[in-house]
């Protein structure tokens, strides 16, 4: 069990470093890249005209187009980041889950201060993405069916706090997920 607490500082660094190291240059699909550059581009040359006849409207327009995909992530994490997240090897049995419940008063769940969940928080399973950095690691992964996405799981594991689990120079954690993950981005 993996037990890491995060202040929301630490959470938007987190944050910016994997949208940066994992989803733009290994997640997003070469057509989708294309689209967003093409899309920024038109709107800009839309935008062109207004902004240099000096309207202000056309420069609140075109601040909030550059700034949307950084804002609207980042509001929804100001809300949602969790204090302190455990992640588990395995499921755990149902007696070791109510055992766990225990230890960590199931109350502060409502909050938002505690990511507790025994099915989503496990690292026994496929993965699309292992980020490792000096401070954490980040497992990441989406699942896509044919129509409907299915929310992303984002797991990160503080090497700080979990020394002792991580193993030798964290070579026994590596060789556990390593496998698991189709991407292993080291960035130190």
């Amino acid at each position: 069990m993996f037990i890491s607490h995060f202040s929301k500082w630490k959470w938007y660094k987190i944050y910016f470093t994997f949208y940066h190291s994992i989803y733009f240059k290994h997640m997003l699909s070469r057509t989708r890249k294309t689209i967003v550059t093409f899309g920024v581009i038109l709107a800009v040359a839309l935008l062109a005209p207004y902004i240099l006849t000096g309207n202000s409207v056309a420069w609140v327009a075109m601040i909030f187009l550059l700034l949307s995909p950084f804002l609207y992530p980042l509001i929804y994490l100001s809300y949602y980041c969790p204090r302190t997240l455990v992640c588990f090897y395995f499921i755990p049995s149902e007696n070791e889950q109510i055992e766990i419940k225990k230890t960590f008063n199931m109350a502060e769940v409502k909050n938002y201060k505690l990511s507790l969940n025994f099915y989503n928080n496990v690292l026994n399973d496929q993965y699309d993405a292992l980020l490792d950095t000096e401070e954490y690691f980040l497992i990441y992964r989406t699942i896509r069916k044919a129509l409907v996405s299915e929310p992303l799981t984002i797991l990160v594991i503080d090497k700080k706090e979990n020394r002792k689990v991580l193993g030798n120079d964290d070579q026994d954690f590596l060789d556990f997920m390593i496998p698991k993950c189709k991407h292993y981005v080291k960035k130190r």
